[in-house]
């Protein structure tokens, strides 16, 4: 019944928008703003959003992949590096997910990057270290070739 309310609960800035039934946009949140921007933000403090789900922090590199701009908020990555070994609470069913749909975006090797550095990539890999060097080769000659390998192509290459 109160969208500023369900707003505060939500991820990220740019998923807490409402359209009502006139098309008019209520935005709480600067979400509009972040997502002309390409600033993936967590609302309110990122640690305790984090805490409140560690799934949060996959979905903050499954945004990133799909609508980010580097750079990245610095403190979402800061907490999603503090809070990596959280993943491990997680199922792998729920990891599976949030990673399959990172691995569909147009560009996943940014957020890779970034989830390597963060320590994110040995939490789900178990302490191996995923090969996102031969993951980017294969992005940017896909991007030259205007095709996309299929999910599981692009999870093989890199594990």
């Amino acid at each position: 019944d109160d969208w500023r309310e369900d707003a505060a609960r939500r991820d990220f800035t740019m998923n807490a928008l409402y359209m009502a039934f006139n098309g008019e946009v209520s935005d709480y949140t600067g979400g509009i703003a972040d997502a002309q921007e390409g600033h993936v933000r967590f609302i309110g403090d990122a640690d305790a959003r984090i805490k409140e789900d560690y799934l949060r922090i996959l979905r903050f590199f499954r945004f990133f992949a799909a609508y980010g701009k580097p750079p990245a908020d610095e403190a979402a990555l800061l907490a999603c590096a503090k809070n990596a070994a959280g993943i491990e609470r997680l199922s792998g069913e729920r990891i599976q997910h949030e990673m399959f749909k990172l691995l569909a975006s147009t560009h996943p090797y940014v957020a890779l990057r970034l989830m390597d550095k963060a320590s994110v990539l040995a939490e789900i890999f178990d302490g191996k270290k995923p090969d996102t060097l031969r993951f980017e080769k294969l992005q940017l000659a896909e991007d030259n070739l205007d095709e996309r390998a299929d999910v599981e192509t692009r999870l093989a290459l890199l594990m």
